[in-house]
Order: C-alpha cells, then structure tokens, then sequence
C-alpha cells in the first residue's frame, strides 16, 4: 500500500471585523434633515420608519434610532404600518387555520375513498358470490 503524506493545513489569517463608523456631526445633520422631511407631530409618515430610512440614506438604522430618538422622540409606530402589520397577523392566524382545515379535510378524504373502495370491493365480492349462487341454481 502507498502511504500518502498529508499536507498541513496552513493557518488562516482570520480578518478583523472593522468597527463601524461613528457617526459625524455632518452625518446627524443630513440624517435630522431625512427624518424631518418624513415624520410630522408624532409619528412617520407612511411608509417611513427607522429602518426605511437608513437604507434610503445608506448609513445603519442605530444612528437613525438614535438622532430620530434625540431630536424627534420615541419611534412611535405609523398608524399605517401598525394597521397593516394587525391585518396581516390575523390574515396569518386565519391562513394557519386554513391551512390546518384542509390537511385535516385531505387526511379525511383519504380514509373516506379508501371506505369508499373497500366498500366497493365488498360489493363486487357479494355480487359475484350472488351470481354463481344463481348460476348453481339454474343447473
């Protein structure tokens, strides 16, 4: 048998996951300026939210949060988006439940044409046993 000789596996440089960035005064600014144009008296305004808007300005939902927080209060939810979110969550519970049904109905229509076969089977039994009965009977 040829042994192999097996290479050692070379160590990996593992890469430092780079800090984000902080957040600059010219930063917060354009950030304050996004936010303003977006949010009224207590709220976002449709559809807006924290997250929305960081990707709009490309820079990470947390200084959103935080200058959205400082300048504007809390993240109150848009009406809009809580509305949808509460029909959503029902229209989930109403598809789970759905969904559940016809399993439950599928499994049941599975038993009731296996019944159904097994009776039809039966019958063709008692009708072929009737009918050599009958022919037995004309000897």
């Amino acid at each position: 048998m040829a042994s192999r000789k097996l290479k050692s596996a070379s160590p990996v440089a593992t890469k430092q996951a780079e800090s984000p960035r902080e957040m600059q005064r010219e930063d917060r600014r354009i950030v304050a300026e996004k936010i303003a144009d977006v949010y009224d008296d207590h709220a976002y305004i449709a559809p807006w939210t924290d997250d929305l808007v960081a990707r709009d300005l490309g820079v990470p939902c947390a200084w959103v949060a935080e200058v959205r927080d400082f300048m504007f209060g809390p993240a109150n939810e848009n009406p809009v988006l809580a509305e949808n979110a509460r029909q959503f969550s029902a229209w989930s519970a109403d598809y789970e439940k759905f969904r559940a049904d016809l399993t439950a109905h599928t499994e049941q229509g599975k038993q009731l044409r296996n019944t159904s076969l097994d009776l039809q089977r039966r019958a063709d039994d008692i009708r072929a046993q009737q009918n050599r009965i009958v022919r037995e009977g004309k000897l």
